[in-house]
Order: C-alpha cells, then sequence, then structure tokens
C-alpha cells in the first residue's frame, strides 16, 4: 500500500492529448476558424449530443472524486498506523454507497454497481471488527484494506475504459468542458513550449516565420506571445543567410544611472567597459532569397532614449505582419560602463552579461541567461531556459522553470527558485535558500543552507554551516557539514554522513542512514529501516514498521519501534528500547540497558550496567551480565549464562516459560526460588520444600549478601554453578 497511484481520471498522456485539441480549436492561434451557418429558423437550436456527452462526463469525474476520496482514507489509515481510526473510511464509504443509487454515469453497469456495494459491505465490517478493540486484528486490517485499494483501483479502471477518446473529443466541442479543461490546456502548452526549445537549440537568436508554415511545425511559441506578434516562431541561426544591422549610442550622465535594455524577442548580449556613454548593435537577419523577407527586417528599429535619470535601449517590432515574408531573426549586442546599473529584459533568445560592478536584474523567457563576473546584487527571473551564474559577489536571486540553474562562485544571500529541472551550485558562501522541484546539487558551501525540493535527487556536500532540507520522492545524500543537520523526506532514502553537529532526520517510506554524526542524532520514520553508525552523542530513534540498528555509540541509545527487528551494539552509555512483535538484539553496552518488549523475544550479550527486561510471548536470553538485573517475561522461557556474578539483588519472573540460570559459583549471594506447576532443578545446597502444585527452594550465603530471587508460573527452573 506504500505505492503511489497515478492521478485517477486524467494521466498527463491525456491532459496532453486533451488540451491540445483545446488548444487547435481555440481562435485565431494558426487560422481564423471558419464561421458556422446560423440555424434555419425553422430548426430552433436545442440540446445536442456533446451537451449529453459533457454532463456524463461530469459525472463520471464526481464519481472519480468519490472513488479517490476512499482511497486516500485508505492510505492515511495505513500510515497513520497509531493514531488514525477508520471514521474517515466509513464516512467515505457511505458516500460512495449512496452515489451507486444515484449517479448517472452506473446506469447500465450493474454488475460494476454490485462489485462496489459489496465492497463498501466488507469495509463495513472491518469497520465493527477494529471498533471492539482487538489489537491483534490490527495487520489482518491493514492487509484488507490494501486489497480494498487494489479492487477500487480495478473498478476505476473499468470505468475509466467506458469512456473512448472519441467521446472526449466531442467533450471539447462544448463550451462548458472547454472551460474544465483550461487549465490542462495551460499545462499542455508549457510541455509543448519546453518541448520546442529543446529541440530547437535556442541559443541566441529569435527567429520569425510567417503564419502560412504547415502546422507541423508546431509554432506554440509564437501563441505564448501572440498578444503582441503571433507570427513569431524559433528556428535555428542557419535558416538566414544574410544581415543587417543598426547602431546607437548614448552618454551617460553618471554612476546611478539606470541602463534599461529589452528586446522582446530576440537575444541580448552585454558587455562592459570603462567609457561614461553606451554603445548598441542590433543584427537583423534575414534570407537573401526572399523580398518580403529583406522589407520584414528593415521594419525592425533600434530605439535609445535618455531622459537624465536613465537610459532606455529597446527593439521596437512592426505591428503588422507580412503573410508572405521569410525568415527574419534579431540580436542586441551592448557595451556599457562597468559601474553603472541594469535592468535588462528579453524572450526567445539568450541573454549574458559579464564584468560588472553594480546591481543586474534580468528578465528572461524562452532563452538562456549567462551572468559571469559582477559584483552587486543580480535578480533574475527566467523560464524555459537554463540559467548559469559564475563569480557573483552580492546578494543573488534567480527564479526559474523548465530550465537548469547552475551556480558557480556566489558570495552573498543567495536564493534560488526552480521547477521542473535541476539546481546546482558549487563554491559559494553566505546564507543560501533553495526551492525546486527537480533535483538539488549542493558542494562547498560556507554558510547556512536550506533546501527545499521534491521528485528529484538531493545531494549536499562540504558545508561550512547548517544544513535544512526537505524533499519527497528523490533520494536525499548529506554529507560532511560542521553544523547541524535538520533532513526530512518521503517515499525515498535518506543519507547523512560525518557531521559535526547535532543531526535530525525524519522519513517516510523510505530507509534512513546516519553515520560519523559527532554529536546528537534524532531519527524518525515509518515503512522503512533506520541505521545509524558511529555517533559521539546521544541517539535517538523512532520508527515504525522498519529494522533499527544502532551501532558504536558514545551516548545513551533510546529507541521505540513497533513491528519490526532492534539490533544496537558497542554502545558507551545506557540503552532504552521498547519494541512490539519483533526482536530485540543487544551487544556490548557499557551502561544500564532498559527494554520493554511484547510478543517477541530478548536477546542480551556483554551488559556492563544494570539490566531490566518487560516482555511476553518470547525468549529472554543473555550472557556475561554485569550488573544486577529485573526480568519479567510472560509467556516465555528466560535463560542466563557466563554471569560475572551477583552485586545487587536481582529478580527473575517468568510465566509458562522455564528459568534457566547459570551463576559463577556459590559463593557471595543468596538464591530464593519458587514455582508453581513446575519443578526445581539445581547443584547449589539449597532447602527444596513443595506441597501440591507448588516447589520452592532457599540458598543462603550468608547475611547482608545480595538476593537472587526466581519466580516462576507454569515453569520449571534450572540453576548451575560454573566453578
Amino acid at each position: 500500500m506504500n505505492r503511489r497511484r497515478a492521478p485517477h481520471r486524467l494521466t498527463f498522456g491525456r491532459v496532453f492529448f486533451l488540451a491540445t485539441i483545446v488548444v487547435w480549436s481555440t481562435a485565431g492561434l494558426w487560422a481564423a476558424p471558419p464561421v458556422p451557418e446560423p440555424p434555419a429558423p425553422s430548426e430552433p437550436p436545442g440540446p445536442t449530443i456533446d451537451e449529453d456527452v459533457l454532463r456524463l462526463g461530469e459525472d463520471y469525474l464526481d464519481l472519480m472524486k468519490e472513488l479517490d476520496a476512499v482511497l486516500t482514507d485508505f492510505e492515511e489509515f495505513y500510515q497513520e498506523t497509531e493514531s488514525a481510526s477508520l471514521a474517515g473510511v466509513a464516512k467515505s464509504a457511505e458516500v460512495l454507497r449512496k452515489s451507486l443509487k444515484q449517479n448517472p454515469t452506473m446506469a447500465g453497469h450493474d454488475e460494476l454497481v454490485e462489485k462496489l456495494d459489496d465492497l463498501v459491505d466488507r469495509i463495513d465490517t472491518v469497520i465493527d471488527e477494529a471498533d471492539e478493540g482487538d489489537s491483534r486484528m490490527r495487520r489482518r486490517h491493514l492487509r484488507e484494506l490494501e486489497a480494498f485499494s487494489e479492487d477500487l483501483e480495478d473498478i476505476r479502471d473499468e470505468l475509466d475504459s467506458e469512456f473512448s477518446e472519441e467521446e472526449f473529443v466531442q467533450l471539447l466541442d462544448g463550451e462548458k468542458m472547454a472551460k474544465i479543461f483550461e487549465q490542462a490546456a495551460r499545462q499542455a502548452e508549457k510541455a509543448m513550449q519546453m518541448y520546442l526549445v529543446q529541440q530547437q537549440n535556442l541559443d541566441s537568436q529569435l527567429l520569425i516565420l510567417p503564419p502560412g508554415t504547415p502546422a507541423p511545425a508546431i509554432g506554440r511559441i509564437g501563441a505564448a506571445s501572440r498578444a503582441k506578434r503571433d507570427y513569431f516562431i524559433v528556428k535555428s541561426r542557419a535558416d538566414y543567410d544574410d544581415s543587417l544591422t543598426q547602431t546607437a549610442s548614448l552618454t551617460v550622465p553618471n554612476r546611478d544611472a539606470m541602463i534599461d535594455l529589452r528586446n522582446d524577442i530576440g537575444g541580448i548580449n552585454v558587455r562592459t567597459w570603462n567609457r561614461s556613454e553606451v554603445s548598441a548593435r542590433l543584427i537583423i537577419g534575414f534570407a537573401s532569397g526572399s523580398s518580403s523577407s529583406r522589407e520584414m527586417a528593415q521594419g525592425i528599429h533600434l530605439q535609445a532614449s535618455s531622459d537624465g535619470a536613465g537610459l532606455l535601449i529597446t527593439v521596437e517590432y512592426p505591428e503588422d505582419r507580412d503573410e508572405t515574408a521569410g525568415i527574419v531573426g534579431s540580436h542586441l549586442e551592448v557595451t556599457v560602463p562597468a559601474d553603472n546599473p541594469i535592468k535588462m529584459k528579453n524572450s526567445f533568445g539568450a541573454a549574458a552579461v559579464a564584468d560588472l560592478h553594480n546591481s543586474l536584474a534580468v528578465a528572461n523567457n524562452f532563452g538562456s541567461v549567462e551572468v559571469k563576473r559582477v559584483t552587486g546584487e543580480v535578480t533574475i527571473a527566467s523560464s524555459t531556459g537554463g540559467i548559469y551564474v559564475e563569480e557573483v559577489t552580492g546578494k543573488l536571486t534567480a527564479t526559474n522553470s523548465f530550465g537548469d540553474v547552475e551556480v558557480v562562485g556566489a558570495n552573498g544571500l543567495v536564493t534560488l527558485t526552480n521547477s521542473y529541472a535541476t539546481v546546482s551550485i558549487r563554491n559559494s558562501s553566505g546564507e543560501l535558500t533553495i526551492a525546486n522541484s527537480g533535483a538539488v546539487a549542493v558542494a562547498g558551501h560556507k554558510g547556512n543552507l536550506a533546501v527545499e525540493s521534491s521528485n528529484g535527487e538531493v545531494e549536499i556536500s562540504l558545508v561550512t554551516g547548517n544544513v535544512t532540507a526537505s524533499n519527497s520522492f528523490g533520494g536525499m545524500q548529506i554529507e560532511v557539514v560542521s553544523g547541524e543537520v535538520t533532513a526530512e523526506n518521503s517515499s525515498a532514502a535518506l543519507e547523512i554522513a560525518d557531521v559535526g553537529g547535532p543531526v535530525r532526520a525524519t522519513n517516510r517510506f523510505g530507509s534512513i542512514e546516519i553515520s560519523d554524526a559527532k554529536a546528537s542524532v534524532r531519527a524518525e520514520s515509518s515503512n522503512s529501516d533506520i541505521t545509524v553508525v558511529r555517533t559521539g552523542g546521544d541517539v535517538i530513534v523512532v520508527n515504525r514498521f522498519g529494522k533499527v540498528t544502532v551501532q558504536s555509540s558514545r551516548g545513551r541509545v533510546q529507541i521505540d519501534n513497533t513491528n519490526a527487528v532492534v539490533e544496537i551494539s558497542d554502545i558507551q552509555g545506557g540503552a532504552v528500547i521498547t519494541n512490539q512483535f519483533a526482536p530485540v538484539v543487544i551487544d556490548k553496552v557499557t551502561g544500564p540497558v532498559e527494554v520493554d518488549n511484547r510478543n517477541a523475544s530478548v536477546d542480551l550479550a556483554d551488559i556492563g550496567g544494570a539490566v531490566t527486561v518487560r516482555t511476553s510471548f518470547g525468549e529472554v536470553s543473555g550472557e556475561n551480565l554485569g550488573g544486577p538485573f529485573i526480568i519479567d517475561n510472560t509467556n516465555g522461557s528466560v535463560e542466563l549464562s557466563r554471569l560475572t556474578g551477583i552485586a545487587k539483588d536481582s529478580r527473575i519472573r517468568a510465566t509458562s516459560g522455564d528459568i534457566t540460570i547459570e551463576l559463577p559459583s556459590a559463593k557471595g549471594f543468596n538464591v530464593d526460588a519458587s514455582t508453581s506447576w513446575g519443578r526445581i532443578e539445581t547443584d547449589l545446597p539449597m532447602k527444596i520444600s513443595s506441597g501440591g502444585n507448588t516447589m520452592s527452594g532457599v540458598y543462603t550465603a550468608g547475611s547482608g549478601y545480595p538476593t537472587l530471587t526466581l519466580k516462576g508460573e507454569n515453569a520449571s527452573i534450572i540453576i548451575s554453578t560454573k566453578p
């Protein structure tokens, strides 16, 4: 049940298919739609088949929501095993039962109705049993819930198959359904834009193509800016073989004057010099064999102006499109004073800036951004193109989507935000914050680091400072951190190594591995294993349904687990362990040990401090126990061997299981043993008496010695001594 389910109603493939048809059917994208003839006066318009299908589709979506609600409650109940109840499942199941009788989607599907109705009955049965409070039935309930989830998914798939793609195409003809899928259309358009940028090798040029180009060329980027120029489409530089050049220059009044650069459809490249003037050159490429292409190129103009407080350099494009024009492209190259602030905005082309000693703001779409060697505040907002930043001293803020972000050598307050692509940064210093829905890599950072990501791997290494990181559906590796580490993940592994400060790790449905932590460690998870190795401080572990292993700890170990094995070894402090339904194994602990286990065994070896064990339905075994012990076992045996001595009063109680103990010698302690429905066997000179179903024995070494008390019920007591 810890698997991810695909969205029930609309997969990405179906969203892409439906939204593409919505976009293609929208007026004015590639060609004007045909004008429908008005209905004849004698035939007033009435309900169409499209509206009927629309209603059926809406009913279908409603039913899918209700199925989703039940599946979600199943999963929440399964994950929150200790505190959740079946109340949410019961409520959702009742809603589903009522819907079976009323939802028009189920008309004609009597067999499915019967299946779902039977399923709800089974859910009710589990709820009734759970309300009786029998915890032993818990695992069976969880298995049944998982089976219910699989049954629901099978029924959902059967319902889904009732609707063909052709029927959904008919839905798109209705105005209401077009609105329903409006968001899906936007998502599909973004996907097509991203695909197009990847395929067209966009580096520094935007090229223009008339709207007469056949649809297979996929002019969706043009549609993204259709409000201004719906005839532009990205092509490669090789599509033109001639060019025109325009130039402009302006004097910069002072170092505070803002230099504003704009090219709505093309690239911008900025270089710096030591002069107090701006020099701009616009390169316009076109096809030499097309007169209309040349004419369109001649309609593009470079404009430069100054108002005393700042400078504006922009590229103006013709408002009237030429249906017969060939391919045209533009690129703006600007040289500016190194000490003036710059603001630049462009689309469908690369933006590049180098060697600036003031603030920089870049806004870009559908093109890459490159910033190198800037001293000052840098702000970058981009989408559908990569961002590369190198050697920035000052505050850096970069926001992107559908394009990788890479930063090398940033010194200052750094904030990186991205989605659907990777973020990587190395050799940086200052406060660093990263948010992404994709992979994140950080290597060599001086300062505190905060990472929030999902659906991608997170790799962090060589950090001098504190680290806070969260992720989901992607592994996390954090290593070589001088300060604290707080990490949270889900549905993937979490690995932390070589940390100088305290470590706090949380995960669900993914393992946790922590090694070489010099301070305290706290790890919490469920449905996965936790391993902690070589720590310098205390260790606290909380887990469910996953094995816990702790080795080589210099501090105290505290573990709370259920339904999985606990193993600890080579612990220099003490240990407190709580578990149930799985064994506990403890080896080489210097300090005291306390174990509270249920329905499973406890195995102890080489314990230097006092031992307290409470368990049931499992064997307790121990050897080489150096301190006093108190052991209470219900429905299980107790066996101790190679005891170093009885220095203080100790006690063993066992029911429905024998007590077997090997003592080091017959000196220095007293023994008081009693049992019912069992016998006492010993090589000690004990005074043994019996009566009815009971037997008791007493051995006295002398007054003032510690006493070993042994008590059995339905058990025998076997005592032996080793010279």
